[in-house]
């Protein structure tokens, strides 16, 4: 027949035993709270970002500024398009050649609009077609604003386009003396003047000379005196 054991032996192997257990439950508790910060720190990485579009063509940037131009276009062929429209083109022109003047493709584009601008200012200044030409100075200005090229050339479309108009209404003479009646038009406003001139008188503001009257009463020569030019007036039938 076995012996009982000692009490005091029995109590310090149950403590053991409840140490032991608590050891693993916080053994287990902590591999679990590391096991859990462990998946929730594994995030997937975010999608790559998308590669940047590519680069416009000096095709398509030339697309653009002609697009944008069109105003200018339809003004060289002939269509008389309100200044608004001229001037808020080559405004909306300006960022366009800023932001594309940095890039290769941007610079052979701007260069091919400077040969095509170039060739539209000589083509209207041969057809005498003022505002063509002044609208082409400013457009040249806009992509080569530190160019002096047209300036000078600009002035002159100005001073072309400030020219009054002027027409025959009749001719009279007076003691001998022959007279003609103009009428004179502002460019601008369409204001107009009717008066009586005699040959050599000067008047609309020291821009114009009445030379003299030709063909037997049939027109007058006009000194354009800004100008330095003559012009011959016919009067209307």
């Amino acid at each position: 027949m076995r012996k009982p054991g000692n009490i005091n032996t029995l109590r310090q192997k149950s403590v053991k035993d409840a140490a032991m257990r608590n050891y693993l439950v916080i053994a287990a508790l902590v591999i679990a709270a590391l096991a859990l910060a462990a998946l929730s720190g594994c995030k997937e990485p975010p999608p790559p970002e998308p590669p940047p579009p590519p680069e416009p063509t000096t095709a398509e940037i030339h697309k653009q500024f002609m697009d944008t131009l069109d105003p200018l276009v339809k003004l060289g062929e002939g269509v008389n398009v309100p200044e608004d429209e001229l001037e808020r083109a080559i405004s909306t022109l300006r960022p366009l050649i800023t932001q594309h003047s940095a890039k290769e493709n941007g610079k052979k584009a701007i260069s091919q609009l400077d040969g095509e601008i170039a060739k539209y200012i000589e083509s209207a200044k041969e057809g005498e077609r003022w505002r063509p030409v002044k609208y082409g100075c400013k457009l040249y200005l806009a992509i080569r604003p530190n160019s002096a090229r047209y300036l000078s050339l600009a002035k002159r479309a100005d001073l072309y386009l400030a020219q009054p108009k002027v027409d025959i209404t009749g001719f009279a003479s007076a003691g001998g003396e022959s007279k003609v009646y103009l009428t004179i038009t502002d460019p601008k406003s369409g204001q107009f003047i009717s008066n009586t001139y005699y040959e050599g008188d000067v008047f609309y503001n020291g821009m114009l000379r009445l030379n003299k009257i030709v063909g037997n009463n049939r027109g007058v020569e006009i000194e354009f005196l800004q100008l330095g030019e003559t012009r011959t007036i016919v009067k209307r039938r």
